[in-house]
Formats: structure tokens, C-alpha cells, sequence
């Protein structure tokens, strides 16, 4: 959450406090008031990261998306170059970049900012991992409704075909 108001120039420790308990509300209004509190904290604050990523930046919130499919240990990015992901957004910026590794960079910082990925490796082999409890609130929101149907996309689905392309190259 700290993050979150840090990126965020016009938000108040108070907005934020405002924001977190609406989208709570609108995130958790069909399940039990009280169970499971802590999961729906640390889900809330994800999804409210993620919302803003997807405002900010379309190819980042697409490439976390598709990374939300993977293993959440680090990754390197290479992967993600060598077998083009199907969003035409995300694909277009990889294809238009010199390096697409270096293109993918940016959206990891982005998300990072964010606490929503974490970047590692060194120079030539940049990684990328995501924490698992970051893994089920993006799956709760692709998977659940939280977010519209037509930008659902068969994520899990993209990152099965990722990953064949990979096997058979």
C-alpha cells in the first residue's frame, strides 16, 4: 500500500484508506464479512495496484497478466521474446524494440512500483518473479469477474501456448 500512495503524487494516506475500503467492499461483497481477513487485505491492495498499472500502462498490466500463468519463481525475460505473446499491445512493443528484453524492462519497473513483480538476474539475463499470493489476487480478478469480460483473455491459456511455442523452437 505504501507503494501505492509513494507512485501516486495526488493520493492521500487518507484517499487511499478510502479507496482500499470501497474496492473491498465491491471485491468481497458476496463473501462472509470477517473470514479470512488477512488474504482479503493483501488481495485488495494487489487488485487496487493492478487497476492503476492498467490505467498507466496497457503492455504492463498484459505482461503481468500473462506472468500471473507461470511459475512464480524468476523467469527470464528472454523467454518472453523468443515466443510473442498474443495482446496485440504487448506484442507490438516487443516486435517495434531493438531489444525486446529492454522493451519489457519499463513494465517491469512499472509493476514493480507497485510491488507486483520482482525483477532479478543481471545484465545480459534479466529474470522476473511474482510472489504467489500476488498470483491468486490476479487470478481472483481475471478469473472471477473483477474485471470486464472481454479484457479477460484466456490468460492461462496464452501462457500454455507461451510455453509450447518455447518447447517446440
Amino acid at each position: 500500500a505504501g507503494d501505492a500512495i509513494r507512485e501516486n503524487e495526488d493520493e492521500t494516506f487518507a484517499g487511499y484508506c478510502e479507496l482500499y475500503r470501497t474496492r473491498r467492499i465491491a471485491f468481497f461483497a458476496d463473501g462472509p464479512e470477517g473470514k479470512n481477513r488477512e488474504a482479503q487485505s493483501v488481495h485488495t491492495t494487489f487488485c487496487i495496484g493492478f487497476e492503476r498499472l492498467e490505467r498507466q500502462k496497457t503492455p504492463a498490466a498484459q505482461f503481468l497478466a500473462l506472468r500471473a500463468y507461470l511459475a512464480p519463481e524468476a523467469i527470464p525475460l528472454s523467454m518472453f521474446t523468443r515466443a510473442l505473446p498474443v495482446q496485440p499491445e504487448l506484442q507490438a512493443l516487443l516486435r517495434a524494440a531493438a531489444s525486446p528484453a529492454e522493451a519489457l524492462r519499463p513494465l517491469v519497473r512499472a509493476a514493480q512500483k507497485l510491488s507486483l513483480l520482482t525483477p532479478g538476474g543481471s545484465g545480459e539475463a534479466p529474470t522476473v518473479s511474482m510472489h504467489r499470493m500476488v498470483q491468486q489476487a490476479m487470478h481472483a480478478r481475471l478469473e472471477g469477474g473483477l474485471w470486464p469480460r472481454e479484457k479477460r483473455g484466456g490468460w492461462a491459456a496464452q501462457a500454455v501456448g507461451l510455453l509450447s511455442e518455447l518447447l517446440v523452437a
